[in-house]
């Protein structure tokens, strides 16, 4: 990300995503499918789990 801040009354800032940023998207995009595809699977793992209790 590439932050721009504007010195103006009101406050003015420009967000812009880099290149660099950009090589994200799809590792994003294929995180997203993922998760949208096995996420209810993780959720019944975590609730499988007990509780932990401290003290």
């Amino acid at each position: 990300m590439r932050r721009q801040a504007y010195a103006e009354a009101p406050p003015r800032v420009e967000y812009e995503l880099t290149p660099l940023g950009a090589t994200l998207i799809e590792p994003i995009h294929v995180l997203t499918e993922w998760a949208r595809e096995h996420g209810d699977a993780v959720l019944d793992a975590v609730s499988a789990q007990p509780v932990a209790r401290h003290g």
